[in-house]
């Protein structure tokens, strides 16, 4: 039997859709426009997020432009298959504007963490603050999709792949994981982007969808230092005098 027609992948829905319509077809424009109109260099001094663009030039529009545009295949293609996966269940729970906003709010809050990780970088080797090091790519968003569906499902177990079981707590640090052999392998732009998309959507999808989730982990945290936790009935040693709880 074929495991993967088992595999149950989820749908299809309607912001994913528009979405995926948008990163498609501007992929598709991009190099027609940078090659056959020669306008490339327009493009990418417009479009594209730079700290000279954004501070040397005042092209505030950036931070949401350089979400939309693809410069390689895979890197589209990776961020399009998540964008599947993962857009389906946080649409879901947040509604179909909130959902648009959401993505396009992870993206500039990478593009901030990443223009200000620019600038330490810039300071420490002694470049310019208006570096023309240019950014583009969804992986932001996309990773601020992924900490959103971690939260949401942060004790839910989720075939990834149809292969492996993961609690969704354990999408975050593994995020984390392989952004980190990014920073070692020297990309330590990307891995700021990463890292700004996956914290901007945890402080949104905390102080807006679970505030009340956020205080009940702090008081069960709390519990936790007073008692012992037990996952199930177990016998008692009989030397600990400390509480339990069940």
């Amino acid at each position: 039997m074929n495991t993967f027609s088992q595999i149950q992948w989820p749908p299809l829905t309607r912001g994913v859709k528009i979405l995926m319509g948008i990163y498609f077809a501007v992929f598709l424009i991009h190099p027609l426009l940078s090659g056959s109109l020669g306008i490339s260099d327009f493009i990418i001094s417009s479009f594209y997020l730079s700290n000279e663009g954004v501070f040397g030039y005042f092209k505030v529009w950036q931070p949401l432009t350089y979400q939309v545009l693809h410069n390689d295949f895979f890197h589209f293609a990776f961020n399009m298959f998540a964008l599947y996966l993962f857009g389906a269940e946080v649409e879901r729970r947040v509604g179909l504007k909130a959902f648009f906003k959401y993505m396009a709010g992870c993206g500039m809050g990478a593009a901030t963490i990443g223009i200000l990780w620019q600038i330490v970088v810039s300071l420490v080797s002694g470049q310019t603050l208006l570096s023309p090091v240019a950014t583009v790519g969804a992986s932001g968003a996309i990773s601020g999709l992924i900490s959103a569906y971690s939260l949401f499902n942060w004790e839910r177990s989720t075939r990834l792949f149809g292969v492996v079981d993961m609690k969704g707590k354990w999408f975050i640090p593994l995020v984390v994981a392989l952004d980190l052999t990014r920073l070692v392998s020297g990309d330590n732009i990307a891995f700021a982007h990463h890292l700004g998309g996956l914290i901007t959507g945890a402080l949104i999808v905390i102080v807006v969808y679970q505030p009340l989730q956020l205080i009940n982990r702090v008081k069960l945290w709390r519990l936790k230092r007073k008692f012992r936790v037990m996952d199930g009935p177990r016998l008692r040693d009989p030397d600990d005098k400390g509480p339990t709880l069940h």
